[in-house]
């Protein structure tokens, strides 16, 4: 288990618990002594900035740089907190190697993602194309569920696949005495998709039941997705279908096994993806 660090060399570290009081000392005058007094409670962790505040109130304060600091330190020390607390065996990759906080179950050679917030994420642009404030960032929860039902459809979409793969002509002729040329790559590379997807078709019809790995990492993705969830006082109704839903598998067609929930704040996107086994 790492340590969490700051990287003072870093251009886009998180600022400190100092540095965050420091700088809310210069809005004294300009916010009131309740909102000074909200600033101040997320600095200490005191709960969630995700918790449901009044829009308008959201949308002002984000237009402030000191709450995207602010917004950013609790988010990120707010997860770690949590899994230090949970019990949950977990690997760290923190503000002293990226922007952003990575959160993994690793297990020798097994490896899933738990939780991540990546806050290096460009900044917002006004009607007349200048920057403003930065966004937040992102949150990205992950939830692991056994789904037959999905493992099904999935089966009929690479079963499609592998019917148009096959009827598929080549497109190039070949020339007699020449090795290699169009045809061949395009052969080559048919050949192996082929197979690709053959093999995921008997590994989706053999599934018959969860092993070691899978069941933990379902009982992982879950316990810390609860956590989060209840921290943020948010429920599953929170999230809808976004535009990233459709995901796409290695052949370019729609996967089953894949889906994406999205929840949208100022400045701030929540991510809620699922995967299906």
């Amino acid at each position: 288990m790492q340590k969490l660090t700051f990287n003072s060399k870093k251009s886009n570290r998180i600022s400190t618990k100092d540095e965050l009081y420091e700088s809310l000392k210069n809005y004294r005058g300009i916010l009131n002594k309740e909102t000074i007094g909200y600033l101040a409670a997320l600095i200490d962790l005191n709960f969630s900035v995700v918790m449901d505040i009044d829009d308008n109130d959201r949308s002002a304060l984000s237009e402030l740089e000191v709450y995207r600091k602010i917004a950013i330190y609790n988010i990120y020390n707010r997860a770690v907190n949590l899994l230090k607390d949970s019990g949950i065996p977990y690997s760290l990759s923190d503000n002293e190697y990226i922007d952003g906080l990575n959160i993994s179950y690793v297990d020798e050679d097994y490896k899933f993602d738990l939780f991540k917030f990546d806050y290096e994420q460009g900044f917002t642009y006004d009607k007349m194309g200048e920057s403003i404030i930065p966004r937040i960032g992102v949150i990205s929860l992950y939830q692991t569920i056994e789904s037959p039902e999905q493992r099904k459809k999935e089966l009929e979409n690479v079963k499609k696949q592998l019917e148009i793969l096959k009827s598929a002509e080549n497109p190039y002729h070949y020339q007699d005495n020449v090795y290699g040329g169009p045809a061949t790559t395009w052969a080559f590379k048919q050949n192996k998709e082929i197979e690709e997807c053959e093999n995921l078709f008997k590994k989706l019809d053999s599934k018959k039941e969860l092993n070691l790995k899978e069941q933990k990492e379902i009982e992982f993705t879950k316990q810390v997705r609860n956590l989060i969830l209840q921290d943020y006082g948010m429920t599953n109704d929170d999230f809808e279908i976004g535009k990233s839903n459709t995901l796409r598998d290695v052949y370019g067609t729609k996967t089953e096994m894949k889906r994406t929930l999205v929840k949208t704040m100022p400045k701030l996107t929540i991510k809620n993806n699922i995967k299906y086994i």
